[in-house]
């Protein structure tokens, strides 16, 4: 049996990947900063979790484990995130083992161009990107080290940690609220699942480079968010217009291509509308208030 140590295993996507994992025959065991409280954790809890407040936990972790496969889903971007990304790296090299991290669309941000291939080094001007940048430098430069890089956009879907954006998106929309988007932001976005299952692919193949991920079209977030309002029986005009932000986050993937073949934004949004979790968000399902807001 394989086995894979998941960095932030009790990140959004660490929860959808070890599914796909376990399918695959593959132990897995995430890390957590916080002590794992079992009363707590979803009943098909497809991983093992272990409390890392440390560095020197994390080394100490990783040999005792001794997996074959490295994945950091951490978001975080303190310094002491920057440490544990080079502990990882250190690991993969001295035991031969794939590291896989994820970056993000935001790692380009700093380009003003259409087509964001996977050979563009990262680029941004945010806060967040700039921290991306820095850790995909620092793998470009390990020659020697199986490395694989994932960029994607946004994702939206479930997790049984915490809150998605997609949940604190149907909260408002169910309370009757408006919300204020961007203009302008272009990305082309999968589900939370659809993204797992294109990084269990890319692992089980040992993909090295940097490889993106993401739906065949691309569309501004306002309209992704009407439509999505739209398949929970919301009005559109829910959604409204707050400010302008002209970025390109759309990428065009090869090495990243999904195992499904082309899948489009339209794929994400009937896979999200199908989610079970999400189905007491539905407008039919609200009660008669709705008829108070007028809608």
């Amino acid at each position: 049996m394989r086995r894979a140590f998941v960095l932030g295993g009790r990140s959004w996507i660490a929860y959808h990947l070890a599914k796909r994992f376990n399918v695959k025959d593959w132990q897995v065991l995430g890390s957590s900063s916080v002590p794992s409280d079992s009363s707590c954790l979803p009943d098909d809890m497809p991983l093992k979790l272990t409390c890392i407040t440390k560095s020197t936990h994390l080394r100490d972790a990783l040999e005792e484990f001794d997996p074959a496969c490295v994945i950091n889903l951490s978001a975080g971007i303190q310094e002491s995130d920057y440490t544990n990304h080079g502990l990882c790296l250190e690991y993969c090299q001295k035991h031969d083992a794939h590291y896989v991290y994820t970056s993000s669309a935001l790692a380009l941000d700093g380009y003003k161009i259409e087509s964001l291939v996977e050979s563009l080094p990262a680029k941004s001007i945010t806060p967040y990107g700039r921290f991306k940048t820095r850790c995909e430098n620092l793998l470009e430069s390990k020659a020697n080290v199986r490395w694989l890089i994932l960029r994607f956009s946004s994702i939206h879907g479930w997790s049984p940690w915490r809150h998605t954006r997609t949940e604190a998106f149907l909260d408002n929309l169910a309370l009757g609220e408006t919300v204020g988007v961007h203009k302008g932001v272009i990305q082309n976005r999968l589900s939370d699942s659809m993204l797992a299952e294109a990084i269990a692919s890319l692992i089980e193949k040992s993909a090295r480079g940097v490889a993106h991920i993401g739906a065949v079209d691309s569309s501004e977030e306002i309209d992704f968010l009407r439509r999505l309002a739209a398949c929970y029986g919301y009005k559109e005009d829910q959604v409204k217009a707050n400010g302008n932000r002209k970025v390109n986050l759309a990428l065009i993937s090869d090495l990243g291509k999904h195992p499904r073949g082309l899948l489009t934004e339209a794929d994400t949004l009937r896979e999200i509308a199908l989610y079970p979790q999400l189905q007491k968000y539905r407008f039919e399902l609200q009660g008669a208030t709705k008829t108070e807001w007028g809608l």
